[in-house]
């Protein structure tokens, strides 16, 4: 299975049970985030389609919620996010920017999630990442509130404090249409 699957409008109007020209009308008004194909082709990622779902009360058909998505992480992270990510996501682990960097077109994350440390600062990645895909969602953990609002203003879709790490994947996993399975009780 290729990850970062792209979804045809008429899968749209099948999912959201409506005729073609309404999925045509919410493109024209900017409803929904979409791409084109070499040949014109409406294209929708997974995560725009569930962001949209989500927004207008659609529910998320079985055929995306049982694909799994996959989630890039760049750089260092606490081990127990990288596994309670697992839970809900392939997971593809680049210790490298520059590697990962290469990488990314090709792997087509559906969440990119930037590590605590990188070697260099994070929002510049953030922002350079955010404007060549304006689609991608880029998650980032902060260290501080501050650091936090730097990430959301560089153009982070997800961002956690370092401590509230169940948040921080909850919120993850709410992009990704999938649920989080907690841990059994002791």
């Amino acid at each position: 299975m290729k990850h970062g699957r792209l979804y045809a409008a008429p899968d749209v109007a099948r999912f959201c049970g409506v005729d073609l020209t309404t999925v045509h009308a919410w493109v024209k008004r900017g409803a929904i985030a979409h791409e084109r194909s070499p040949g014109g082709q409406l294209r929708f990622r997974r995560v725009c389609l569930v962001a949209f779902l989500v927004e207008r009360n659609f529910p998320i058909p079985k055929a995306i919620s049982r694909e799994l998505p996959l989630v890039g992480v760049v750089g260092a992270l606490p081990s127990s996010v990288v596994g309670a990510l697992a839970q809900v996501a392939d997971v593809w682990h680049e210790p490298s920017p520059v590697r990962a960097l290469v990488e990314l077109r090709e792997r087509s994350p559906d969440v990119l999630v930037l590590g605590t440390t990188l070697g260099f600062s994070r929002v510049v990645l953030v922002r350079e990442v955010s404007s060549v895909d304006p689609h991608l969602v880029v998650a980032c953990l902060a260290s501080s509130p501050a650091e936090g609002l730097a990430f959301r203003d560089a153009g982070a879709k997800v961002v956690g404090l370092s401590g509230l790490d169940d948040t921080f994947v909850a919120a993850i996993a709410q992009v990704l249409g999938r649920e989080l399975v907690a841990p059994p009780k002791r």
